[in-house]
């Protein structure tokens, strides 16, 4: 897959948010429980197993080309790409240790959305 070329198929706005948050959660390559359990609890295991698949086929490129190119059809405003910042937050938070580097994976993927 190198060129995203249609809506990821199936996928609703919490796979969507999944997706960004995994990807999000490996920015720093410490992908830690307390992350991988936010991140499940958006899904159930068969939609996290799937958006997880998805995630791993995509290098970093593809992933970033993913988010820019489908932003739109499940954050479209302001308001609700507020809502994604948000839950970044709560990602980086969740062990209790928002490093400088995860404070900069949110403000490049801020850029990006």
């Amino acid at each position: 897959m190198t060129k995203i070329e249609q809506k990821p198929p199936e996928w609703n706005e919490k796979e969507f948010l999944a997706f960004i948050l995994l990807y999000a959660a490996n920015l720093d390559m410490e992908y830690r429980d307390e992350e991988k359990k936010l991140i499940q609890e958006l899904l159930d295991k068969e939609h996290y197993v799937k958006v997880r698949d998805v995630y791993r086929e995509l290098n970093d490129h593809q992933c970033l080309q993913l988010i820019q190119e489908y932003k739109g059809w499940y954050f479209p405003t302001a308001e609700r790409t507020e809502v994604l910042l948000s839950k970044l937050d709560e990602l980086f938070e969740a062990d209790g240790d928002y490093s400088n580097l995860e404070s900069a994976c949110r403000h490049m993927l801020h850029r990006l959305l």
